[in-house]
């Protein structure tokens, strides 16, 4: 065991970390996710000599963000020494803007008031394609429910009297932009 240098112990040990702060994170809203593993190789009895790790985290304000990627960073650094192993991050990515055109935004609640549908606004944390729009031009997002609120999920459905007010307010909004 003295010689062992299991990349596999290494990658669960920041799985396990990942998941503990996501969940000291969860009362504001900040989620953590240890998604996918790939093993070197991947066969019952060998000690893996690779393991890639692929991990999520998402808050709703910067500040919080920064501060679990700091905590995850930390984490690896015990993790590796923990394992034995060396744990370097690959490659780290980040998308879009933690807030849409204010104008817009305003434009969408006054319509929906005028119209008589109530809304409720929300901070979306998946990588939706209006946060790569947000860096160059206006842009900001209307959501429709779906069943039991599952989205993203293979288990997701919406029906038309659901989706009507929001196209609605789209179609309004639109309309009222244009003719500024």
């Amino acid at each position: 065991m003295e010689q062992r240098s299991n990349a596999l112990v290494g990658a669960a040990l920041v799985a396990a970390a990942v998941n503990d702060i996501g969940w000291s994170g969860a009362s504001a809203d900040a989620k953590a996710t240890a998604a996918r593993l790939d093993l070197e190789p991947n066969l019952p009895g060998i000690i893996s000599h690779f393991a890639q790790l692929y991990i999520d985290f998402r808050h709703p304000e910067a500040s919080g963000l920064i501060a679990m990627d700091e905590q995850i960073r930390t984490a690896i650094i015990a993790c590796a020494e923990r394992s034995r192993t060396q744990i370097e991050v690959a490659e780290a990515w980040e998308f879009g803007a933690f807030g849409f055109d204010a104008d817009l935004v305003s434009l969408l609640r006054s319509t929906a008031a005028r119209l008589g549908i109530t809304t409720m606004d929300i901070k979306s944390q998946a990588g939706h394609d209006a946060y790569n729009v947000a860096a160059v031009a206006p842009a900001c997002m209307i959501f429709t429910p779906c069943d039991g609120g599952i989205s993203h999920n293979i288990k997701e459905n919406t029906r038309l009297e659901d989706q009507l007010p929001g196209v609605n307010v789209l179609l309004n909004a639109v309309v009222e932009r244009a003719n500024r």
